[in-house]
């Protein structure tokens, strides 16, 4: 179901489209293609006033909301808090709202950036969201909280941004910056970390991984400085690497 977030005054206001695919679980949607599914109709044209089914004040942030059958997630970012929030699809009517309290908020862009930049990830069962400011939470589709993970604050005046990306029972977030860069992989179920692999050569980085399966394999594939890297999903072992002077 396609979103749309925009920010007025400070205050993000979701518009949604008349027709929508139900099912859009992660940032840039199903395999982080960007694309829907072929029956999705979006509307050519819109704006404030035209092809708006509703409209609903939430929180300020520069995540993009998700979509599970009968839920609305997004994340936002309000008196401190870090904030986590599931609206009906039907009418943008409030379902439930959950506020977590960071020790200390993570530095971001004074006028561009959002200590809720990241957009969240389910699989219908869990939905995980990161937070520069406290770093993975997972919770059920109702708001309970089931697991935490605490991750370092993130080494970059713009504040974070990668999402978190999920497949099978894994979660993987990346963590470039101009620190300690990594890739962490956590068990969905628990939030225990799986592998986590070091990335000394990558600096600061905003992308989020992708999962490209093709016949008998699937890659994790991670952007960073100069190159894409793909790693095996179950293991930190490189599969492929490509560097900036490749062509596609």
């Amino acid at each position: 179901r396609h979103t749309r977030l925009r920010t007025v005054t400070g205050v993000q206001t979701c518009a949604l489209p008349i027709s929508a695919p139900e099912v859009w679980p992660q940032f840039r949607g199903p395999g982080g293609q960007g694309v829907a599914v072929p029956s999705a109709r979006p509307p050519v044209r819109f704006s404030p006033t035209e092809n708006v089914a509703w409209r609903a004040e939430v929180p300020s942030g520069n995540s993009s909301p998700i979509v599970w059958g009968n839920r609305i997630f997004l994340t936002g970012f309000a008196e401190g808090k870090c904030l986590v929030l599931a609206l009906d699809p039907e009418g943008g009517r409030p379902l439930w709202r959950r506020e977590f309290e960071a020790p200390t908020v993570e530095e971001v862009h004074r006028s561009l950036g959002s200590p809720a930049s990241a957009t969240p990830v389910t699989d219908g069962r869990h939905l995980v969201v990161y937070f520069g400011s406290l770093g993975l939470i997972g919770l059920d589709l109702e708001g309970k909280e089931l697991w935490r993970h605490p991750l370092p604050l993130p080494q970059t005046e713009y504040g974070s941004s990668s999402s978190p990306v999920l497949h099978r029972d894994r979660v993987y977030q990346l963590l470039d910056q101009d620190g300690a860069s990594q890739l962490v992989a956590v068990d969905v179920h628990t939030g225990k970390t799986v592998w986590t692999v070091d990335r000394p050569e990558m600096l600061r980085g905003f992308g989020t991984p992708v999962l490209w399966e093709r016949p008998g394999t699937t890659d994790l594939v991670v952007p960073g400085t100069f190159w894409l890297i793909g790693y095996h999903p179950d293991t930190d072992r490189k599969s492929t690497r490509l560097n900036s002077s490749h062509r596609t």
